[in-house]
């Protein structure tokens, strides 16, 4: 068995983090198409990706690690505003007698916290 230091477990984690980070980002178009690239390429290989952090210096790597952090929180948070500006345009689309629609519109817009 092959002992694994909390570095090495921590960047093996990262790494699976931003696979899934790149996946995502390239589904929603949010963030430029090459700032996807560069976090593609760079964690393309674990291996690589890992020889990678222990090349940098620990502020590097704190930068890097909140760079990506920044991007998967904007995401998160872009991801819930659009599930919750659906769920007010669903709302307005069920069917409600016409002298309520602009006061049910009203109420889902509140609920979904919009202004």
């Amino acid at each position: 068995m092959v002992a694994h230091s909390t570095d090495d477990r921590d960047a093996g984690r990262l790494w699976g983090d931003v696979r899934v980070l790149v996946r995502q980002l390239r589904t929603l178009d949010v963030v430029p198409r090459n700032a996807v690239d560069i976090l593609d390429r760079t964690s393309q290989s674990q291996e690589r990706f890992r020889k990678m952090f222990s090349r940098l210096r620990k502020q590097d790597v704190v930068a890097f690690v909140g760079v990506v952090s920044e991007i998967a929180d904007r995401v998160a948070s872009d991801l819930e505003r659009a599930k919750a500006e659906k769920r007010l345009q669903t709302g307005l689309r069920e069917e409600c007698p016409p002298v309520y629609r602009r006061l049910v519109g009203m109420y889902y817009k509140a609920l979904s916290g919009g202004k």
